[in-house]
């Protein structure tokens, strides 16, 4: 873990791919011109954001790419280039829009979020695995995802803390979005939102900006151009995804898996070079588990975002279980785990964990060697929405929670046997925004302290009647 960082960070967003992916899957029976024209959105931004010494981009995750810019110039300079990013950002979608390529594509739609604090770069390490991958820690990353999650299409919302380093020229151009706070309040009580279209906001850059953006525009041209849709393929699995083996030409489509998202709560916030050397330890234990969890279950590890691990279980021949009850396994030992680490802990640690079953489409997209992994579709988007606005979050609440989608549980219900139904019967109803979802708090400990006392109890009575069992047995 490096030192503690003050900068901006920054979510672009394509707001409407869950359209795109549905007319494109309708019109043509897989993805390819929609993973090709992400691949053009995500390597032509990385090419005008490596125009500047100090923008790093971290992911692209779902829908959005994570980009954030350290303050180590000038107030005005760090806005100045992320009013740059996000006015780039949407004449590239308009650009791809009216590609010929891309012309039976839903438009894309571009929303974006930015907050501003403290941060830290943190490079998880696994030897057993020999993965390395690099993300931050900190709260401005969560606060502008929630930011950009609210944000309509055309435009930005930013945080109050963004709102004051603006020069005048731009803060004049962004009003309070009080129904956005609000809705923030649900889990950000002190984040408060300012918005601006995005087109205002480019009628203000230079002609440097113009001279730029109309460079990387030729490049996305020649990108387009260059790759032949006929080279690309996406086929169906029946085996364990394996990313090592996608590639923007060779993508999967995965007809039945269970997606998991779980978040770390009570820490980011605190990030501080004061307790750094804690930090780290503290970040690689948490990261180290989840990561770990999901292995063990037999789980495919897509990425980190933050100090929130995204992972997908998938149906592939001969699996040890049902793949949907190894992604609740995972999520009730992951609870179990997160209170190991508070054994030791005054400010307890919680976990929001949300889950969602149906297809998906994996890939790799971006110039760095395709490095981003790449998971798709409604199914993806659920969890997400299960994960951030339902487990742990409003009054009702536990701190923390595993919250699955309708159609995950009723898969549970359709299935025999005493472990799905012992994982069923620790779910309870819950309507958020309208959706209905199931939650549950049990941990794996529970279950198995429950189902082995029961064990005891109907062998030690079989052992009075001198059956000759022994009083022993369990299943997991």
């Amino acid at each position: 873990m490096k030192k503690v960082n003050y900068g901006i960070h920054l979510y672009i967003n394509i707001n409407n791919l869950n359209s795109v992916v549905k007319k494109d899957e309708n019109n043509h029976d897989n993805l390819c011109r929609t993973f090709h024209a992400l691949n053009t959105f995500t390597a032509i931004i990385e090419k005008f954001a490596n125009e500047f010494d100090n923008i790093a981009i971290e992911k692209f995750t779902t829908s959005r790419l994570h980009i954030y810019i350290p303050v180590n110039i000038t107030a005005d300079k760090i806005i100045e280039e992320t009013i740059e990013l996000v006015a780039f950002a949407q004449k590239l979608a308009d650009f791809i829009n009216k590609s010929s390529k891309y012309q039976s594509l839903v438009n894309f739609q571009i929303g974006c979020g930015a907050d501003y604090g403290k941060y830290t770069e943190f490079e998880f390490t696994d030897k057993d695995t020999n993965l390395t991958e690099m993300t931050t820690i900190g709260s401005p990353a969560n606060r502008a995802a929630k930011l950009q999650s609210l944000c309509d299409n055309g435009k930005v919302l930013i945080s109050k803390e963004v709102y004051e380093l603006l020069p005048q020229k731009y803060k004049t151009l962004f009003f309070g979005d009080h129904t956005a706070t609000l809705k923030l309040a649900r889990k950000y009580y002190d984040l408060s939102a300012y918005g601006a279209t995005i087109n205002n906001l480019t009628k203000q850059l230079d002609n440097k900006f113009a001279e730029r953006a109309s460079r990387n525009l030729d490049d996305a041209a020649t990108l387009i151009n260059n790759l032949n849709l006929g080279d690309m393929s996406i086929s169906e699995t029946y085996n364990k995804l394996d990313f090592s083996n996608l590639s923007l030409k060779n993508s999967k489509r995965i007809e039945e898996a269970a997606i998991l998202f779980a978040d770390i709560r009570g820490f980011t916030k605190k990030v501080d070079e004061s307790n750094l050397s804690e930090m780290k330890q503290l970040v690689q234990v948490v990261l180290t588990m989840m990561y770990h969890e999901v292995l063990e279950r037999d789980g495919v590890h897509v990425q980190f975002q933050g100090d929130r691990e995204s992972a997908v279980f998938n149906k592939y021949k001969n699996e040890t279980y049902d793949f949907a009850i190894r992604c609740i396994l995972c999520a009730m030992h992951m609870l179990d785990r997160v209170d190991d680490i508070n054994q030791n802990r005054t400010d307890k640690l919680n976990i929001g964990i949300g889950c969602s079953l149906g297809n998906i489409y994996a890939a790799k997209i971006g110039i760095r060697g395709q490095k981003f992994n790449l998971m798709m579709g409604q199914t993806v988007k659920e969890a997400d929405d299960a994960e951030d606005n339902v487990a742990g979050v409003g009054i009702k609440s536990s701190e923390t929670e595993i919250a699955i989608t309708e159609e995950l549980y009723k898969h549970l219900a359709s299935l025999s046997g005493n472990i799905a139904s012992k994982i069923k019967s620790t779910f309870s109803e819950r309507e958020t925004n309208g959706i209905k979802y199931y939650i549950s708090t049990t941990r794996l400990s529970e279950i198995q302290t429950t189902t082995a006392n029961k064990i005891v109890k109907e062998n030690a009575s079989k052992a009075n009647h001198n059956n000759g069992i022994k009083p022993w047995g369990f299943w997991l």
